[in-house]
């Protein structure tokens, strides 16, 4: 009888055991983009540190982690990760958009932000006030049943 080989595991071993633990890391690293501050020398020479919160994005996230941007958005795709990711990426969304547009940043910026992330700039008119087609047709109908004025 040949015996069951038992399967060996494809591609490389996943780097997070769990959601909690990726989750951690990703607290971790917002945290430390709140947190990040500046040294400024005052014309005295006193040394101090200001707050200058970083704007967070997937490719720091990914640095942060110790992966690359690839394997976050691969990460996306398996079920368990998907909502832990998901929030992230909609976390960074929200910051990138209030900095640029909390901003003096130029308006292509804005623009490759909107573009980039599914904003588009089409405008749409709808009206749904009005029939206009149906008032059209009794305005024509009026016209054709008035008589003509023969002189």
């Amino acid at each position: 009888m040949a015996s069951k080989k038992k399967k060996r595991p494809v591609g490389r071993p996943r780097l997070f055991d769990n959601p909690e633990q990726l989750e951690k890391l990703i607290k971790a690293y917002f945290k430390d983009c709140d947190s990040h501050t500046i040294k400024v020398v005052d014309r005295d020479g006193t040394e101090r540190h200001e707050p200058d919160p970083l704007i967070p994005t997937i490719a720091g996230l990914a640095y942060a982690i110790g992966v690359d941007r690839m394997t976050v958005y691969n990460y996306a795709e398996r079920d368990e990760y998907f909502s832990t990711i998901k929030a992230a990426r909609e976390y960074i969304l929200s910051r990138i958009e209030s900095g640029i547009m909390n901003c003096n940043a130029q308006v292509a910026g804005k623009i490759f932000i909107a573009k980039n992330y599914g904003y588009t700039d089409t405008y749409v008119n709808e009206n749904h006030n009005h029939n206009y087609d149906k008032e059209l047709d009794e305005i024509k109908k009026a016209a054709l049943e008035q008589p003509d004025d023969e002189e």
